[in-house]
């Protein structure tokens, strides 16, 4: 007896193949994470630091 292949049911979204990521993709993804408070802290270090050295 000959039997017919179930139909494959298909997904909503398709899966994308994980390959390089951009730089420009990678740094807003740190930034979404916490990042741009540690980037605020470092801001305000360094802002510190020149006027410490500088007066």
């Amino acid at each position: 007896m000959e039997q017919t292949p179930k139909p494959v049911q298909e997904t909503a979204t398709q899966e994308k193949p994980k390959g390089k990521t951009s730089f420009g993709k990678k740094f807003l993804n740190f930034l979404m994470y916490g990042g741009f408070i540690i980037l605020l802290i470092l801001a305000v270090v360094i802002i510190i630091l020149v006027e410490k050295f500088s007066a």
